[in-house]
This record gives structure tokens, sequence and C-alpha cells, in this order.
């Protein structure tokens, strides 16, 4: 299943995007989690994605 892969795909843009650019989508995506109440696990994600990300 491909959407287990989005957890690989923001690390290898964590590689290439500015630490700026970086923090700046992953704050975004955070507040979508929460806004729209996402089980991030289902999408391949650590359950301390946050922290590890």
């Amino acid at each position: 299943m491909y959407y287990t892969h989005f957890y690989g795909f923001l690390m290898i843009m964590k590689k290439l995007l500015s630490e700026l650019d970086f923090q700046s989508m992953k704050s975004n995506i955070i507040e979508l989690t929460k806004k729209y109440t996402i089980k991030m696990i289902y999408y391949g994600f650590r359950e301390d994605w946050i922290e590890k990300l």
C-alpha cells in the first residue's frame, strides 16, 4: 500500500529542503493532523514522529 510511504517521503524532504522550509511544512502537517484527528500511524509514522522528524 502506497499510503504508508508518506513518512519516508518526509524523511527525504527533510534532507532536500532548507531547515526553515522543512519546519514550516512539518508545522502545517501537525496542524492538519490535529484539526482532522488523523492517525498518522496508518501512513507509516511512528508514535513519536513529531520528536523524531
